[in-house]
C-alpha cells in the first residue's frame, strides 16, 4: 500500500514514468494486483496513453471482482470512463454509464467524488455546462473537507471550463490561474500542466493582438512547453499556440503548431476530438492566409473561390466529426465558422432559420445583397456594389443584424470613395459609426465587451484612414476621439463615486507580491534599497521568476477589471463634438492604426482655433519602428542616447498647415498634444518641425498634453475652484538615490515649502491637500507599472498609487510633478487608455501634473536646473505648460541628450 501511495505522489508531481519504474522495481511480482494496475493505468491515462491506460484498468476491474471488492471495481471502472472521455465516441457513452451502475451501491464518498468530477468532464464534451459545473462543486466540496487540494484543483479546473464555456471568461481565467498558483504550492507539476492547458485555451480566446493578454497568453503556453514532458500535454498546449499565430496572422508559425499537434495527438492513439479540432484549427488558417479574416469586420471576400470552398469542407468535415461523436458543444462552435463562409458564399445560413418569419427574410435577403456587392466590387463595378451595400444595410437593419449593417455601410463607404463621392463616402462611414456605437452599448459581459470593443476600434481605425484619404478632418478628429474615450472618459464622470470595491483585494494583492518581487530583485523597478519584509506568507518559497509571472498575471487581470469596471461603473462615452466650440486653441491628435491589410499607420489630425481639421496618415517605417522600440523598449540605454534629430521621422506626422501656422506665428503658440499608446513616450517638445532646418516644436509652440478632448474641455469646463495658497509641500525618499537639488526650487513659494519627512504622509498631502498646497513634488522611484497599479515606492513599498486619487474624496493640490518615477508613459502594453498617477491625478482635481515622457538623470544637474526653474516659477504662473517651454527653449540645451532635458513635460491643460 506504501508503495502505491508513493506512486500516486509521483504521478500528481508529474513523474508518471518514473512512478511506473519505481513499481516495477518494488514490486514486481505485484504488477497485476488490482491495487498496482490501478495506480499504473492512472499514470498512463495522466500522460494520454489511452491504450495502455485500457489495458491496467481492465485488470484491475478483473481482480477487484473475483475478490468481490464492489468499491475496487467502481473504482476501476472510473478509470476507464476517464480514458474513453479522452477517446471519445458517441458509443464509449456505455463505459461512462458502467461507471455509474457499478457506483449505485457503493458508500465510499471519496469515489463519488472521483465519479462526479469524470461526469462533470462528460458534461463539458457535450455542452451540459449547468450540470457540469454543479457535479464539480458537489466533488469539490468533498475534496475540501477531506484536505486534498490536489482534487480540490482539479474539481475547480472543472468548474473554470464550466464558467467559461458558459461565457464567464474572466472568472474562468481568476479560477483556473488561482489553481496554477496551488499547483506550484504543492509542488504537483502535473496538476499545473492541466491547468496551464486551459488557462492558455480560455486567454487565447477574443484576445486582440499585440496586447497585454495576447502576450501573456503566448507566454504561458511558452513557458509551460518548454517543461511539458508528455505528448498530450504538448499537444494540448500547441493548439491554443497556433490560435494566437492564426489571429496575428503568422501562419506558418501556425501551421508548424499544428503539425506538432496532430504528430503528438496521433503518437497517443488520436482520436475524434483531436481530428475535429485540427479540421477546424487548419480551415481557420486556410481562411485567414488567403484574406478572408472576420475579426476587422465583413470587409473582402478570400482571395479565390476554391479558398472559400476548402475552408468550407473542412469545417462540414469537423462539425461531422463532432456531431458523430455525439460532441453537440464543438459541433455548435463550428456553425459559427460555417457562418462566415456562408455569407462569404451563398449568402445562406441555417442560423438564420432559427429567427421569426419576418426577420428571417430581412436577414436573408441583406446575406444576398452583401455577397452580390461583394461580387460587384469583385468584378469592378463600384456603381452597381454600392447599391447592393445600400439593399443590404436596410435588410440588415430591419433584420436586426447590425454586424451585417456596419459590414454592409463600410461597403457602401469603399464604394462611394472609389466612384469619387467624399461626402457620400463621409455619410457612409458615419453609419458604421452608428451601428458600431449601438453594438457596444448593448453588450452586458464583460468578456464580450472587450471582444466587440477590438471589433469596433477596428472598424473605426479602418475608418479613419478612409476619412483621411476624403480630406474629412472633422470625421478624422471624431473617430479619434472615439478611440481614446473607451476608458478615460468615465473617470471624469465618477463625481464622488469610490473605487469600486471588486478592485480592492486584486490591488492589496498586486502590492504584496511586488513588494516580494522588490525585496527578491530590486533591479525589477529600480528600487535602490530594497527593505526586508518580515512575512512574506505564501509567496515565502517562490522564486523570483515565479512571482514575476504571478505579478503579470494580476497585472494582466487588472488590466481586464479595470476597463470592465470603468465601463460598468462610471459610463464611458466619446466627446460629442460640438462641445469643441468653445475650444479655442491648437490642437493635435497622433495616434496609431492598423490597416485592413495590417499594416501600421499613424494618423494626425490638427484642429485649428476656428475650428478648421486637417488629417495625415503616415505610413510605419523601419526607421519608426526602430524609435518606437528606442523609446518604449526594455533597454533603457536606448533611450539616454536619443537627441533631438533621431526624432525627425517623426516630423512627418506634423500636418503642413500646422507647420505653416506655427512658422508664421508672432510668438508661442499653445498647442495641446493629444498622443495615444506608444507616442506617449515622444518627447514633443524636441520634435523638429521638418527635416530640413534645426527648428523644433518647442520653439514655437507652448506644449501641454492631455489624454482626450474630453479631458480637455472637462478640465476647461471644472468650476474655478478657491485658490490654495502659494505653498509647496515635497517628498524625497532619502534611500531612493536621487540628489533632488531641484526641491530647493520650491522655497520661491511665498507661504513656504514643507518637506514630508514619513512617507505615511505622502498620500494625505498629495491627494487630499489641496486646501493647504498649491504644488506638491515628488522625489522617489516609481514602479512603472500600467493603470491603477502605478505607483511611487519607498523600497518595497508603495507610498502612492493611482488609486489612491480614485477614492471620491480627493481633492490634490493643483499643480503636481511625479517628475522623477516616470508618469506620463507608464507601461507600452496599454496600447489605448495609459492610465497611470498622472492621469488618475488629472481626473481627481488637479490642473496640472509635471511628467516624463521617460527615465530621466537622477543625478544629472541639468535636468535637475530645468526642474528647479519650473518649480520656482509655479506659484506665480497660470501655465505651467508655458513655463516650461521657456526654459526648454535654451540653446544650450540643443546639442545635449533628450532625457536631460526634452524628456520632462506637462500633462493637463493650457
Amino acid at each position: 500500500m506504501s508503495v502505491v501511495r508513493y506512486v500516486e505522489i509521483l504521478r500528481r508531481i508529474g513523474e508518471s514514468t518514473r512512478a511506473r519504474e519505481v513499481l516495477r522495481s518494488l514490486l514486481p511480482e505485484s504488477w497485476d494486483e488490482p491495487l498496482a494496475a490501478l495506480a499504473v493505468g492512472n499514470t498512463y491515462w495522466t500522460q494520454g496513453y489511452t491504450s495502455e491506460a485500457d489495458d491496467h484498468y481492465e485488470n484491475a476491474e478483473r481482480g477487484y471482482a473475483v475478490a468481490d471488492d464492489r468499491d475496487g471495481v467502481f473504482a476501476a471502472r472510473i478509470g476507464l470512463a476517464r480514458s474513453a472521455r479522452i477517446a471519445y465516441t458517441a458509443g464509449k457513452q456505455a463505459v461512462l454509464e458502467a461507471a455509474i451502475a457499478a457506483g449505485a451501491d457503493s458508500t465510499d464518498t471519496h469515489l463519488h467524488a472521483d465519479l462526479d468530477r469524470e461526469r462533470s468532464g462528460w458534461c463539458l464534451l457535450v455542452g451540459d455546462h449547468e450540470t457540469a459545473a454543479a457535479l464539480a462543486s458537489r466533488a469539490a466540496d468533498v475534496h475540501r473537507d477531506a484536505g486534498d487540494r490536489y482534487l480540490l484543483s482539479l474539481a475547480d479546473v472543472l468548474r473554470a471550463r464550466a464558467l467559461n464555456a458558459a461565457g464567464d471568461r474572466t472568472a474562468a481565467v481568476d479560477l483556473v490561474q488561482a489553481q496554477v498558483a496551488i499547483a506550484t504550492e504543492i509542488g504537483s507539476n502535473e496538476l499545473k500542466m492541466v491547468a496551464v492547458v486551459f488557462l492558455a485555451q480560455f486567454l487565447q480566446r477574443g484576445v486582440a493582438v499585440g496586447g497585454p493578454e495576447w502576450e501573456a497568453a503566448k507566454g504561458t503556453i511558452a513557458d509551460a512547453l518548454e517543461v511539458a514532458d508528455d505528448p498530450f500535454t504538448v499537444a494540448e498546449l500547441s493548439l491554443p499556440l497556433a490560435h494566437l499565430h492564426t489571429t496575428a496572422g503568422e501562419f506558418a508559425e501556425a501551421e508548424r503548431y499544428l503539425e506538432s499537434y496532430s504528430r503528438y495527438y496521433e503518437s497517443v492513439g488520436g482520436n475524434a476530438v483531436g481530428e475535429a479540432n485540427l479540421l477546424k484549427a487548419r480551415a481557420r488558417v486556410e481562411l485567414a492566409r488567403n484574406g478572408g479574416r472576420s475579426v476587422r469586420g465583413f470587409l473582402r471576400l478570400p482571395r479565390s473561390a476554391s479558398t472559400l470552398w476548402r475552408a468550407r469542407k473542412a469545417f462540414l468535415d469537423s462539425a461531422r466529426i463532432y456531431e458523430e461523436a455525439g460532441l453537440t458543444a464543438g459541433a455548435e462552435g463550428i456553425h459559427r465558422h460555417l457562418e462566415l463562409v456562408d455569407i462569404l458564399g451563398s449568402g445562406h445560413s441555417r442560423g438564420a432559420r432559427k429567427l421569426p418569419g419576418a426577420a428571417r427574410n430581412a436577414l436573408d435577403r441583406a446575406r444576398e445583397h452583401l455577397f452580390f456587392a461583394e461580387q460587384q466590387n469583385i468584378v469592378g463595378d463600384p456603381a452597381s456594389a454600392r447599391e447592393s451595400y445600400r439593399l443590404a444595410e436596410t435588410e440588415a437593419v430591419e433584420s436586426g443584424a447590425t454586424m451585417f449593417a456596419i459590414a454592409a455601410a463600410t461597403g457602401s463607404a469603399m464604394m462611394a470613395h472609389a466612384l469619387g463621392d467624399r461626402t457620400g463616402t463621409a455619410m457612409h462611414i458615419r453609419s458604421a459609426i452608428r451601428y458600431s456605437e449601438t453594438i457596444r452599448g448593448a453588450v452586458a459581459s464583460g468578456s464580450a465587451r472587450r471582444y466587440i470593443a477590438d471589433t469596433v476600434r477596428s472598424q473605426y481605425e479602418h475608418a479613419m484612414l478612409l476619412a483621411v484619404v476624403i480630406g474629412d478632418g472633422p470625421l478624422v478628429m471624431e473617430l479619434a476621439e472615439r478611440l481614446r474615450t473607451d476608458r478615460l472618459a468615465g473617470l471624469l464622470r465618477r463625481s464622488a463615486a469610490d473605487l469600486p470595491v471588486q478592485l480592492a483585494g486584486l490591488l492589496a494583492e498586486i502590492a504584496r507580491v511586488g513588494a516580494a518581487v522588490a525585496e527578491r530583485d530590486p533591479s525589477r523597478r529600480g528600487v535602490r534599497a530594497a527593505a526586508a519584509i518580515d512575512d512574506l506568507g505564501d509567496l515565502d518559497d517562490q522564486s523570483p521568476a515565479e512571482l514575476r509571472r504571478r505579478l503579470d498575471g494580476l497585472y494582466t487581470r487588472l488590466s481586464e477589471q479595470t476597463s470592465d469596471l470603468f465601463a460598468d461603473v462610471y459610463g464611458a462615452e466619446p466627446l460629442r463634438m460640438d462641445r469643441l466650440a468653445d475650444v479655442r486653441v491648437d490642437v493635435l491628435i497622433a495616434i496609431p492604426v492598423q490597416s485592413v491589410e495590417g499594416d501600421q499607420h499613424i494618423v494626425s489630425v490638427w484642429r485649428s482655433p476656428d475650428g478648421t481639421c486637417v488629417a495625415k496618415d503616415v505610413p510605419v517605417t523601419g526607421e519608426i519602428t526602430r524609435l518606437r522600440e528606442s523609446l518604449t523598449g526594455d533597454r533603457h540605454e536606448d533611450r539616454l542616447r536619443l537627441r533631438a534629430g533621431d526624432l525627425t521621422t517623426l516630423s512627418a506626422i506634423l500636418p503642413d498647415p500646422f507647420e505653416r501656422r506655427l512658422r508664421a506665428a508672432a510668438g508661442p503658440v499653445p498647442v495641446v498634444v493629444i498622443p495615444t499608446g506608444w507616442l506617449w513616450a515622444v518627447p514633443f517638445a524636441a520634435l523638429p518641425l521638418s527635416p530640413t532646418d534645426g527648428g523644433l516644436l518647442v520653439d514655437h509652440a507652448d506644449v501641454v498634453l492631455t489624454p482626450s478632448l474630453r479631458f480637455l474641455t472637462a478640465l476647461q469646463d471644472r468650476p474655478p475652484s478657491e485658490a490654495p495658497p502659494p505653498a509647496a509641500v515635497s517628498w524625497h525618499d532619502p534611500h531612493s538615490g536621487i540628489a533632488a537639488a531641484e526641491l530647493d526650487g520650491l522655497a520661491a513659494h511665498p507661504a513656504g515649502h514643507d518637506r514630508i519627512t514619513e512617507p505615511a504622509h505622502v498620500t494625505s498631502a498629495f491627494v487630499r491637500g489641496g486646501d493647504r498646497w498649491r504644488t506638491a513634488v515628488l522625489a522617489a522611484h516609481g514602479n512603472r507599472e500600467p493603470g491603477l497599479a502605478h505607483a511611487v515606492l519607498a523600497g518595497p513599498a508603495v507610498v502612492l498609487s493611482a488609486a489612491d486619487f480614485l477614492d471620491g474624496t480627493t481633492t490634490p493640490p493643483p499643480y503636481l510633478s511625479f517628475a522623477s518615477c516616470h508618469s506620463g508613459f507608464p507601461s507600452g502594453d496599454d496600447q489605448y487608455e495609459p492610465l497611470g498617477l498622472a492621469l488618475a491625478a488629472l481626473a481627481a482635481g488637479a490642473t496640472h501634473v509635471v511628467s516624463t515622457h521617460f527615465e530621466i538623470g537622477s543625478q544629472d544637474r541639468i535636468v535637475s536646473s530645468c526642474l528647479a526653474q519650473l518649480y520656482q516659477a509655479l506659484h506665480a504662473t497660470r501655465s505651467p505648460a508655458a513655463a516650461l517651454a521657456t526654459i526648454l527653449r535654451a540653446p544650450s540645451l540643443r546639442r545635449l541628450p533628450l532625457y536631460r532635458w526634452a524628456a520632462v513635460t506637462v500633462i493637463g491643460t493650457l
